[in-house]
Order: structure tokens, then C-alpha cells, then sequence
């Protein structure tokens, strides 16, 4: 039996995907959000589900994985945490390819999929023990089903809504804000699509049920997410900054090429392909205009909007359409490949050799080495705390760590009535700009080390004026 080309592409691209997911998954330390997720993926299934109200701001399918790889892999490790959401950035290639197909052909799969395998962004998100890779997997699910509805105009036959909507809730099931995905998809339905009412009230109505369970839940948690105060994330307009970035790679080489890809990519659209720029266009207008209103009601992240990769990736290929007009086939496919992949592996050598994340592990080890017997070192009591312990090992080192609000009235009370020498770590993440206290650090205490947002200074209670 003749094997297709493509179909063997895309499993090698699959097979490559997982290889550089796994490949050096450990080389970042572990941050706050993942070493919650260490956490809390230890608890039972019905403890996982029922933490929503007690403050996990994501549902449990996530979690609930984790907790079974916990249950799995006995050793503690960040490959381990990891694990599954390389595996899950791995199957959205084949997802991928199947939407491209889809909206152009054969060739326009294996552009979109092949973009994705080496994108520095998803595998950054492949990485991390988090739920994006696995949202994303899900919502490019529900794209490859809610295409294949609106390209059908036979509403009797067409049985598609039944996985769309199904793999939307499954994506609300990991991450709440698939919800701004999924009502976007309904509202390009009902607009553009009115004579597939029937389908789309039947979605409706299938997710509605589907989601209702973690809806019912997890009301208490928007009630008291909406009043309680912002204290990260961006806000207003400033997000359409940084959601582009972020598809950029933040890389001269690779914003350079998606610059190039994305505007050749418009003008094949708009002269050869207005339907597809009609579905991008709408997304990326909906969800940008959505998550800046949004933004001011509760804490917003430029990663939530992950989902819209596939269409922003589905431009990015019509570039090959384009030039496809100007030279054979022949040449501009394999020319059109070997520039996307020369330029992103390019890349992935500075993503493998330079820490994404802040550096606790290093850290660590440089705390154990200064420290002595019986000093103290104080801390953020809120996010950090756990992520050092999970490197720093106090009772080993023979120290106290000591969680303390990091604000001048805090460490000013500590320093006078304190006879220990004290180590005082600083997180961009923990002290929000807060002049007295970096004022007052500058003048009482001796600056050490850093690493990335880590700060290190040193406390010594004999130097009181």
C-alpha cells in the first residue's frame, strides 16, 4: 500500500515535535504557577475538582492528568511536572495539518504544521506545567470540526457540531477562558452562517450541558475574582501589543520572518482568499476587542489568547500561496519549507541555551553556599515561598526561612528587633514598585547576587546605627 507523502511528513514532524519538546524540558527551574500545580495535583480527584472554590483560578482536567502522571512516575522532577504538556503540544501538529488542509490544501497543512513544530512560543508552552498546550489542543480540535461545519451547507447531514462542541467544552474543562474562544466561534456562526441555525443552537446547547457541571462550581470563584482587586497582567489597549509579540517569538530573526509571512499572507487573502481573511480577521478583531474589555474586570495574560495560533498561523501560510503565483510549484514549496525551518531552528538555539524562567535552582544553590548555621532568610509569604523550598532545603542548610510581607514597615519592624544574620530575597513577582522599601534596602542592607527577577541582600543586625 502506497503511503501519502504528506501523511509521512506530518508524523515525522509529530515524532520531531515530541523529541524537541522533551529535549532539555528540565533546563528551566520550576516557577509559583507550576510548583501550585506540583501541589495541587497531589490531592484526589474530588479534592482537585472541588479547589475551584477554593481558589484555583483553572478547571481540573489538567490537573486531574497531572495527578494520574503523579500517581504514575514515583521520582520527583521537573520532567516529570512536565511531561504532559510536551506530550500535548506534540498532538496539536496533526491537528494542525488537518486544519490548513482544510482551508487550503495538502501543502497548506503541512506549511501550518510545520510553523508550529518549530515555534519557539509553543514549545515554550509545551514546557510548562500548565494547561495552554492542552487548551490549545482542544480548542484546535473544535476549529478543525467548526471549519469542516461552515464549510458544509447542509445542515440535515451535517454531524459535525456534535465534536465541535463537545471539544469546546472539554477546552472550557481546562482552561476558563476557552469560553471567549468558543463564543466567538458562535457568534461567526450565527453572522456569517444564519442558515446553520439549527446546528448552532444544538452546539449551544450540547456545550451548555456539557459545561454546566464546572459552571455550577465555579460561580462563587468569578463572583469573588471580578471584585477582588488586579494585581498583575496588562490592561486596556496594551494588550494588542503584547498578544502580537507573543506570536512574534520576541526573536529579531522570527518576528522578522513572521513580519514578511504575515503581510504576503494578507495579500493573498484579500486579492485571492476573502473568506479566509473574513474567519482570521474575525477571530483575532473579536477576542482582541473581548480580552481588552475584559482585562479590566479581572487579572488578563497575553498567553490566555494561545488559541487563536491556529488562524494566526493559517495567514502566515497564505504567504506560500502568493509566491506560489510568481514561481513553480516545484521550486516555491521546498524553498517556501527550508526558510521556515532554517530560520526557527535558528532560533530554538538561543530558547535551548538561555534560562525563560527565573533561575531558582541556581539560586538556591548560591543561598546554600552563603548561608551559615543559624541564619534567617526572609521571604514573600505568598507565591515564592513554595518554589524556594522546592530547591532550597532550610533544614539541610541549617537556616530558618521566614515568610514576611515585603513592604518597609515589615522588614524595618524584623531589622530592629532581629539578632541574626539575615539573608532578604527580592521577586519582580512578589514586591510591586514600592519605592520606600527598595529606598530603604539601598541604605540598611549589602546588595549580593541576582538572577533574572531573584534578588539577593544581606541583612547584619550588628551594623545598627
Amino acid at each position: 500500500m502506497k503511503i501519502n507523502k504528506y501523511f509521512l511528513a506530518v508524523i515525522i514532524l509529530t515524532i520531531v515535535a515530541l523529541i524537541i519538546r522533551i529535549y532539555n524540558i528540565s533546563y528551566n527551574s520550576i516557577w509559583s504557577d507550576e510548583e501550585f500545580t506540583l501541589t495541587f495535583s497531589k490531592q484526589s480527584f474530588y479534592d482537585i475538582f472541588f479547589g475551584i472554590i477554593a481558589g484555583e483560578f483553572n478547571p481540573p482536567i489538567f490537573f486531574w492528568i497531572e495527578h494520574i502522571v503523579h500517581l504514575t512516575i514515583g521520582i520527583e522532577t521537573e520532567f516529570k511536572l512536565r511531561i504532559a504538556s510536551a506530550i500535548f503540544g506534540a498532538l496539536t501538529i496533526p491537528i494542525f495539518y488537518l486544519i490548513g488542509k482544510e482551508i487550503y490544501n495538502e501543502k497548506g497543512g503541512l506549511i501550518i504544521s510545520t510553523l508550529v513544530t518549530f515555534s519557539t512560543f509553543h514549545i515554550f508552552y509545551s514546557q510548562e506545567a500548565r494547561a495552554y498546550t492542552l487548551m490549545l489542543l482542544f480548542i484546535s480540535l473544535s476549529t478543525l470540526y467548526f471549519i469542516k461545519i461552515i464549510k458544509s451547507e447542509n445542515a440535515v447531514e451535517n454531524k459535525n457540531w456534535i465534536l465541535f462542541a463537545t471539544f469546546s467544552a472539554l477546552a472550557f474543562w481546562t482552561h476558563f477562558y476557552s469560553f471567549v474562544f468558543t463564543i466567538c466561534s458562535f457568534l461567526y456562526g450565527i453572522i456569517f452562517k444564519r442558515n446553520l441555525y439549527k446546528i448552532w443552537g444544538k452546539s449551544i446547547i450540547l456545550y451548555s450541558w456539557l459545561s454546566l457541571p464546572i459552571v455550577i462550581i465555579a460561580m462563587s470563584l468569578l463572583e469573588w475574582r471580578v471584585t477582588a482587586p488586579i494585581t498583575y497582567g496588562y490592561k486596556g489597549f496594551i494588550l494588542v501589543k503584547y498578544i502580537i509579540e507573543q506570536f512574534l517569538e520576541y526573536n529579531t530573526i522570527s518576528t522578522a520572518l513572521f513580519v514578511y509571512l504575515t503581510m504576503f499572507g494578507l495579500l493573498y487573502l484579500i486579492t485571492k482568499r476573502r473568506d479566509v481573511l473574513k474567519l482570521c480577521g474575525f477571530y483575532f478583531i473579536a477576542v482582541i476587542l473581548i480580552s481588552v474589555i475584559l482585562s479590566y474586570v479581572f487579572p488578563f495574560m497575553p498567553k490566555y489568547t494561545i488559541f487563536l495560533l491556529p488562524f494566526f498561523y493559517v495567514l502566515c501560510a497564505g504567504a506560500y500561496y502568493f509566491f506560489e503565483r510568481y514561481i513553480s510549484p516545484q521550486k516555491a514549496f521546498p524553498i517556501f519549507m527550508i526558510v521556515c525551518i532554517v530560520a526557527s531552528v535558528w532560533v530554538l538555539g538561543f530558547y535551548y541555551t538561555k534560562p525563560s524562567k527565573d533561575d531558582w535552582r541556581s539560586f538556591s544553590n548560591e543561598l546554600a553556599q552563603l548561608t551559615k548555621d543559624g541564619d534567617n532568610v526572609i521571604i514573600s509569604a505568598n507565591t515564592i515561598e513554595p518554589v524556594l523550598r522546592y530547591y532550597y532545603n532550610s533544614t539541610l542548610d541549617n537556616t530558618t526561612v521566614i515568610p514576611l510581607p515585603l513592604t518597609r514597615a515589615a522588614i524595618e519592624g524584623y531589622y530592629y528587633n532581629n539578632t541574626k544574620p539575615t539573608y532578604i530575597i527580592l521577586h519582580g513577582l512578589s514586591v510591586m514598585p514600592n519605592n520606600d522599601l527598595r529606598e530603604w534596602m539601598n541604605s540598611h542592607t549589602e546588595y549580593i547576587t541576582s538572577y533574572q527577577n531573584i534578588e539577593l541582600f544581606f541583612l547584619n543586625p550588628n551594623l545598627i546605627n
